[in-house]
């Protein structure tokens, strides 16, 4: 595997969407913190998806639950533009009731396949920002043999 950071992932970065999902403090605050440089992001709460137009072919979703949090929104937003699970990763801070916070989401019959606890903007931005790297990667990479997830 191959990686192509220079010539694949920094050109390409605005062309990728980043959403940043979240409902209540401290979680807005949490994901809420300037993009970096060049990329394209948005921060949404919950109940703002369903106004996104559209997304982007290549796109990344990182959903960070509080205590009281749910999923359920976020599911109604990725079924009705027929997403696939794997863009989406949730991350949850200390007290949160994981299994209650993501039922909305396997009710709806995704699977969780990304979940992390985060104790602030750098452990969010840290992890998510190596998810959404490959995203960029995978989407934009015509070179044989350069996926990266």
């Amino acid at each position: 595997m191959v990686s192509h950071l220079k010539e694949v992932v920094e050109p390409n970065m605005g062309t990728s969407l980043g959403l940043f999902v979240s409902s209540r403090e401290p979680c807005i605050g949490i994901a809420s913190d300037p993009p970096a440089k060049g990329r394209l992001s948005k921060r949404l709460r919950p109940e703002q998806l369903q106004a996104e137009p559209r997304l982007p072919n290549s796109f990344a979703v990182a959903v960070v639950l509080c205590p009281g949090d749910q999923t359920s929104e976020v599911a109604a937003f990725a079924k009705a533009r027929n997403a696939a699970p794997d863009h989406f990763y949730f991350f949850y801070t200390t007290g949160t009731d994981v299994r209650a916070a993501l039922a909305g989401w396997t009710t709806a019959g995704f699977p969780v396949l990304y979940s992390f606890e985060i104790k602030d903007w750098k452990s969010l931005n840290q992890k998510f920002g190596a998810f959404w790297n490959n995203w960029v990667h995978d989407d934009h990479c015509t070179i044989a043999g350069c996926r990266m997830r």
